[in-house]
């Protein structure tokens, strides 16, 4: 019998530290997206919870093609690049705006970013801010290095 009441103690016990986690994990996940400025009507994207921080200073401009030719340059630093934002099935990439048929080895990857329900077609043209990182290569790792995104704007010429 004590046995008995030792085990359903364990398991409310265990069951209740269950619950606090999950609503705990919850709680976190539920603040760490609403704390974004998620405006669909002016952006193409939405960040998602995986997205970075901003920057604290204006992050540098540069090419994607410097990017690619020097990554370890570039690498855990905040960086600025503009071009064509392309999305898809396992696709969320930024390619330089002359790339006509963009492959993997031709862009950056994109992380923490989802096409908002306002895009009707697979490229924008954007200006990205965020965190480089050669070790953010997408899926199936074929993209040479990718951004953290902190914000993204409509590229407007």
């Amino acid at each position: 019998m004590a046995m008995k009441a030792r085990a359903a103690k364990f398991n409310h016990t265990n069951n209740s530290r269950i619950i606090k986690s999950l609503l705990l994990l919850l709680a976190m996940s539920t603040g760490a997206c609403s704390s974004r400025d998620n405006n669909i009507s002016n952006s193409i994207m939405i960040l998602n919870s995986l997205s970075c921080p901003p920057p604290t200073f204006d992050p540098p401009r540069v090419e994607i093609d410097d990017v690619l030719k020097q990554p370890a340059k570039y690498d855990e630093t905040y960086i600025t690049v503009s071009g064509k934002y392309n999305f898809g099935f396992e696709i969320s990439a930024i390619y330089p705006a002359t790339i006509a048929t963009p492959k993997p080895e031709d862009g950056l990857w994109l992380h923490g970013v989802s096409p908002s329900p306002k895009s009707s077609t697979a490229s924008h043209d954007v200006i990205v801010t965020g965190k480089y990182r050669t070790l953010l290569q997408g899926h199936l790792a074929k993209w040479p290095g990718g951004i953290c995104v902190s914000s993204v704007k409509e590229n407007r010429r």
